[in-house]
């Protein structure tokens, strides 16, 4: 007959290691998060380069069916950016406009630089 004693400390050993496991998930995930508002950040920069203007609206009060892009207002070059969307998202958006401009002649972060020189659907 097998010893209940070990069985319930295995059990109370489990649940403590998951504890712990889960908080450091969330501290992970905290820092990857971190991580992806800085390169938003700067692709937002960058576009700032270029002569971009990047503006977050929430497009659903507008009625119409609206994506997030580039366009042109009163002759100057805005980036409007659906701010409900995900940081993952204005990323891959905003990195998808960046990509059809000329980058050879401004400074980059290299980690930026990378993200801007994948293609589209690579992750």
């Amino acid at each position: 007959m097998p010893d209940c004693r070990v069985f319930r400390q295995s059990t109370e050993d489990i649940i403590t290691h998951c504890r712990l496991f889960s908080s450091r998930i969330g501290t992970w995930k905290a820092i990857f998060e971190m991580k992806q508002t800085q390169i938003y950040q700067h692709l937002v920069e960058t576009a700032g380069k270029l002569d971009i203007r990047v503006t977050e609206q929430n497009l659903r009060v507008t009625g119409v069916n609206a994506k997030s892009g580039l366009c042109r207002i009163r002759g100057e070059s805005v980036f409007i950016m659906d701010k409900r969307l995900s940081v993952n998202a204005k990323i891959t958006l905003l990195a998808e406009c960046l990509r059809q401009m000329p980058l050879e002649e401004i400074y980059i972060m290299p980690a930026v630089r990378k993200i801007l020189d994948r293609k589209p659907n690579q992750k």
